[in-house]
């Protein structure tokens, strides 16, 4: 499966990106408004997404791709927990 997806993962995430940079630049008081009280989830979210990416990344090039493969699981792990909250 992660051979499926290794290809155009980085568009999917820059999306999610973006808007947080558009919604930001465009309406500063909405952005402030719903992030102050999702911190948390947001910084837990960004650093899912880089973990995911990591262990992706490294994975294709990695002798040993059992760690990165548990990098990348944790880090999809992490990132459906905090969508979820």
């Amino acid at each position: 499966m992660i051979e499926t997806i290794e290809g155009v993962w980085h568009a999917n995430q820059t999306w999610l990106v973006m808007l947080g940079g558009v919604l930001f630049g465009a309406f500063p008081v909405v952005y402030g408004t719903i992030l102050v009280p999702l911190y948390l989830p947001a910084g837990l979210l960004l650093f899912a997404f880089m973990a995911r990416g990591i262990g992706l990344e490294c994975r294709a090039q990695a002798a040993n791709k059992r760690p990165w493969s548990l990098l990348f699981g944790w880090g999809s792990l992490a990132v459906i927990l905090a969508h979820g909250f």
